[in-house]
């Protein structure tokens, strides 16, 4: 799987591998959305690893799979690992983790392991405010200007799953 950043930062592509076994339902809604094509995906929360402790930041790159054609599963119970890309339970709202979150334990949906971080680790050093959770009081690290994506299957032999 492929996330191509757009303009202006079109140089920029996450490959992502699915993890069909862990998540079936989930990678299977997916890769629907790459066949089909994503108008209002994109990257909106940015927050590099915590120093220390669990946070904030919380070591994660947020985003919308707003065209999923439904809202996926919860599935499985993985504890999100760095690299891991996890749906938010209830939601079309996805995070690649930036560092572990042994934390949060099985509460997320792994259903993609990032095969490289250098272009995510680029995306949480973007300028970004913070904002305050109106119900659960997280303070939260929102991109100044989001960065939306297509997302597309990877050419034969480019490691796609």
């Amino acid at each position: 799987m492929r996330v191509q950043c757009q303009r202006p930062l079109a140089h920029m592509q996450i490959h992502i591998s699915l993890l069909d076994a862990v998540a079936p339902r989930t990678c299977e809604l997916v890769s629907e959305l790459a066949q089909t094509g994503c108008t209002t995906c994109r990257f909106y929360r940015n927050e590099l690893p915590p120093e220390a402790g669990y946070g904030p930041p919380y070591g994660l790159l947020q985003g919308s799979l707003e065209g999923l054609q439904d809202t996926p599963p919860r599935e499985d119970t993985v504890v999100a690992k760095k690299g891991h890309v996890c749906m938010i339970p209830g939601t079309k709202e996805f995070f690649i983790a930036a560092n572990d979150h042994d934390e949060w334990g099985s509460a997320h949906t792994v259903w993609g392991m990032v095969q490289n971080m250098t272009p995510v680790t680029s995306l949480l050093h973007k300028p970004f405010h913070t904002v305050t959770h109106p119900t659960y009081g997280t303070v939260m690290r929102l991109m100044n200007t989001d960065v939306s994506f297509v997302i597309g299957r990877l050419p034969p032999g480019d490691h796609d799953q």
